[in-house]
């Protein structure tokens, strides 16, 4: 997934997205395969990327189980408040 997908943006589960991350990151996808969510926002770590997904507020998941499903400009990824941490 796009990790500076901002407010709004949907993402999905998908077989492969599902096998990445640790183990407690595809137990938590395991049952998401094939749905799409709706992206509240991400945090960009410089190893590592968190996303709070609207569907799950109290969540937070692991960006490597999510692929995009809609596409965002680059500027919009400008705006992402991590964007400039990193380019």
């Amino acid at each position: 997934m796009n990790i500076y997908s901002l407010k709004g943006q949907i993402v999905t589960v998908t077989e492969e997205t599902a096998k990445h991350g640790y183990s407690h990151d595809k137990e938590k996808v395991k049952d998401m395969v094939g749905k799409n969510f709706t992206v509240l926002k991400t945090h960009v770590g410089s190893s590592h990327t968190s996303v709070v997904l609207a569907e799950f507020p109290e969540e937070v998941f692991n960006s490597v189980n999510f692929e995009s499903v809609t596409n965002q400009t680059p500027e919009d990824n400008a705006k992402h408040p991590d964007y400039g941490y990193y380019h």
